[in-house]
């Protein structure tokens, strides 16, 4: 984390399943849990479906706030791009 903020990775194998009877796939979200890194998950894609597909940054320990503040920019950079996957 040296030369980086924040690192970019797929929060979940694919878009959020339709309704609300599960959530999805955590397979991508175990490992930061178990290492004690701070993680945010965004929903910042659009699948084909119109369903949400979310990233995920993961930040360096004790640096949840500079995390947040990546995450923000993140967000709002994606908001005005309005890119799809």
């Amino acid at each position: 984390f040296e030369r980086c903020d924040a690192i970019l990775c797929p929060a979940a194998p694919g878009p959020a399943p339709e309704g609300l009877e599960w959530t999805g796939d955590s397979i991508f979200n175990g490992l930061w849990t178990m290492v004690g890194t701070p993680a945010i998950t965004l929903p910042l894609l659009t699948s084909e479906s119109g369903l949400p597909m979310g990233v995920q940054l993961v930040g360096p320990r004790h640096a949840d706030g500079r995390l947040l503040r990546t995450a923000r920019w993140l967000y709002d950079w994606a908001d005005n791009t309005g890119d799809t996957a």
